[in-house]
């Protein structure tokens, strides 16, 4: 019997370093459309000192869970005080598969819905088919434009919604506001996500900082000891995510169960704190307002900050069609290094490429 091979294009990871600007790496940010967990790693000294401060001011997440048609979120009374309503930023998706179920997504007034053929050809709406799935259409609208308001493609939208439209889907959203109290939605279940704060003593940490080349290593050599070595810091910073024994400097983890081992680790131990959200959808506002408070840490400290992309959502990275295939990932991090420089890691879908 011959070995089971897959077609599928794998993920790929892309690799960048530049110097910490103030604005690298947020083009990589703004183009990552919603996360389902965002985790912050620092010393427990730097998060003492500076960092618990500055999460403090970044607003409030406020999740709702709700079952309901499409037509709920079409109706004037939430597009006024949602949509269009300035101060409030908001992520929206349908909790359905988007391997084979229908999958419908607002972000930032852009509402996307991402059809099985059967029901796009029985909505009646006009999208476009998937670029890698024949059975899946994409059909998108700009619910902020006030012309879109005045069209026929509204109207037919709208048509569909109270009429073809209505099976009733599980919804959850999630406002980014600074506005008090709570926006209220009736017949919705609502929480607030807050950070979730852990320490974790005498971890053993990467060295924060770019290998240095040596003189007699060819270029080629030295570029595969950089990925080793952010490889290395992802991997580690995953396992304290996990709140791993393997991180702690004398983990007592048997090496039949695991060999794992940290690639050339600082001399000394420290307490790490690491900070959560998540249970719930978290628009990028949010993980933006993040990074522009952490500007403010000392230029001798670090940072890493992972985020998780929700996996059925339907447009991930930009506008590009987002494909589950066999996990649905998008995901990307980004550590402030010890030399004030910042090394970002984008993960991509193969077929999102």
């Amino acid at each position: 019997m011959g070995l089971l091979t897959s077609d599928l294009p794998p993920a790929k990871c892309f690799l960048a370093i530049a110097e910490n600007t103030g604005t690298f790496p947020l083009k990589l940010i703004e183009s990552h459309n919603g996360s389902k967990q965002v985790d912050l790693i620092t010393t427990s000294t730097t998060f003492n000192s500076s960092i618990k401060s500055l999460t403090a001011g970044l607003g409030s997440l406020h999740t709702y869970t709700i079952k309901c048609e499409l037509r709920t979120f079409l109706s004037n009374d939430f597009l006024d005080n949602w949509i269009r309503k300035s101060g409030i930023n908001i992520i929206l998706i349908s909790e359905t598969r988007l391997d084979h179920e229908d999958v419908y997504s607002i972000i930032d007034g852009q509402l996307v819905l991402s059809f099985t053929k059967d029901t796009y050809y029985k909505a009646g709406l006009l999208g476009q088919k998937s670029k890698s799935s024949k059975s899946r259409f994409i059909v998108k609208y700009d619910l902020r434009d006030p012309k879109l308001y005045e069209s026929k493609s509204f109207e037919r939208l709208r048509w569909a919604s109270e009429n073809t439209l209505t099976d009733q889907l599980p919804f959850a959203f999630t406002i980014h506001t600074s506005l008090t109290p709570a926006p209220d939605f009736s017949n919705a279940r609502y929480t607030e996500i807050k950070p979730i704060v852990r320490t974790i003593p005498k971890a053993a940490i990467p060295k924060f900082r770019i290998p240095e080349k040596d003189g007699n290593v060819s270029s080629e050599v030295y570029k595969e000891e950089v990925q080793e070595w952010a490889s290395s810091c992802y991997e580690w910073s995953s396992l304290v995510t996990l709140e791993s024994p393997q991180v702690h400097v004398h983990s007592n983890v048997d090496s039949y169960l695991s060999t794992y081992s940290l690639l050339d680790p600082e001399d000394t131990p420290d307490d790490i704190t690491l900070v959560t959200w998540k249970n719930g959808p978290i628009p990028r506002s949010y993980v933006l307002a993040l990074f522009e408070n952490l500007k403010e840490t000392p230029s001798n400290s670090w940072y890493m900050v992972n985020v998780m992309g929700i996996e059925d959502i339907p447009i991930a990275w930009g506008s590009k069609e987002h494909n589950f295939l066999t996990s649905g990932e998008n995901n990307y991090s980004v550590t402030k290094l010890m030399d004030n420089k910042i090394l970002s890691l984008k993960i991509v879908n193969g077929k999102d490429l």
